[in-house]
């Protein structure tokens, strides 16, 4: 197993922040590359979660990035 994998199992917040950034409309929803063929747009609220899980998830990553 990775540094990085083992250090992102310990961290549940990370975690759930990672899944909203993967599955922004809910994880048995269309994923985030599949969104750009969506036809409808998902709502305010929804992309705000995604986009402070997205900040999160790249802090995350930013802070940790001598394991990476």
């Amino acid at each position: 197993m990775s540094d990085v994998y083992k250090k992102a199992q310990t961290d549940p917040q990370f975690l759930q922040h990672l899944n909203r950034v993967m599955h922004p409309a809910g994880a048995i929803a269309t994923d985030f590359i599949e969104l750009r063929y969506a036809a409808n747009d998902l709502d305010d609220d929804i992309m705000a979660e995604w986009n402070k899980s997205f900040k999160y998830v790249l802090g995350w990553l930013t802070k940790n990035e001598t394991i990476l």
